[in-house]
């Protein structure tokens, strides 16, 4: 099980047994999802903070930012080879 399985399952716990969640767990979270590149589950963690009440920070913001940033490189490396190749004629 990765890190980030183990750290849903201990937020599951805590809602479970009625503890709600703070803005430095949610924070935590989103570290854990920006490095394993999990784009959805970040925007649904955000999305989840705000229901509760729970203000992203700016710490919350710069990790989406870097989540953003990583999934924006890796998609231009994949359009810049499929130009190239098209541009060799394949």
């Amino acid at each position: 099980m990765g890190r980030v399985d183990k750290v849903m399952k201990i937020k599951a716990f805590m809602s479970h047994n009625g503890c709600v969640p703070d803005l430095v767990t949610y924070n935590i979270l989103l570290n854990y999802c920006c490095d394993e590149g999990m784009v959805d589950d970040a925007l649904r963690m955000v999305e989840t903070m705000e229901r509760s009440g729970a203000e992203p920070d700016l710490y919350s913001y710069n990790d989406n930012g870097r989540l953003w940033l990583k999934w924006l490189y890796s998609t231009v490396k994949v359009l810049v080879r499929m130009v190239a190749g098209m541009a060799n004629g394949g």
